[in-house]
């Protein structure tokens, strides 16, 4: 869209160069009233055309603008990238890995000065003690593999939450309460 907007500007000078060059010219040269009707005619319609490339731009960059405005931060796609587990499991399953990898790979690109939190969650099953200790396991089985993929282990901390922060009331084995078995991460950005 840059290069559309850049275009259209050079477009522009060009038009107002051709304007400005051939306007006053032309019109004392020719002396027929066909012809000077006809290059006013053209005149205006360079004219109008201008104006209408102007506002073209102007349409163009609120429309950057307003995308830009709505982007998704790094930060905020790192969190979206929440590890599931199975129930009872505190081992990352294979399919969870390339999530880990692309968050190892967001780190070492955007967030290698700050504190990375990891925090695990469980569905409701179990005791808060077992949950607790589950959802810490959990947590610390990401940073493992974090610290894998060259992330510092001094930059990560692994907290278990247990079954706070349900997404669901769904729980039990299977997919069922799966939303709730997983491992978040987010930024502790150092001020």
């Amino acid at each position: 869209m840059k290069k559309d907007i850049a275009d259209m500007k050079m477009e522009i000078e060009g038009l107002e160069r051709i304007l400005e060059t051939t306007e006053p010219g032309l019109i004392n040269v020719i002396r027929d009233d066909e012809q000077i009707e006809k290059l006013l005619g053209d005149h205006e319609q360079m004219k109008k055309h201008i104006t209408d490339i102007k506002m073209e731009i102007e349409e163009m960059e609120g429309i950057l603008e307003t995308v830009l405005d709505r982007r998704i931060t790094a930060s905020d796609f790192l969190h979206s990238l929440n590890i599931h587990f199975a129930f009872g499991s505190d081992v990352v399953p294979d399919g969870e890995y390339p999530k880990i990898v692309e968050a190892a790979r967001i780190i070492r690109t955007y967030y290698l000065r700050e504190i990375v939190m990891l925090e695990g969650y469980t569905d409701e099953a179990g005791s808060a003690t077992a949950n607790l200790a589950l959802s810490t396991r959990r947590a610390e089985a990401v940073k493992r593999v974090l610290i894998e993929q060259g992330i510092p282990a001094d930059m990560i901390i692994a907290v278990g939450k247990g079954a706070r922060g349900l997404l669901t009331e769904r729980t039990g084995p299977g997919i069922s309460g799966i939303e709730n078995r997983r491992v978040v991460f987010s930024i502790i950005e150092d001020d």
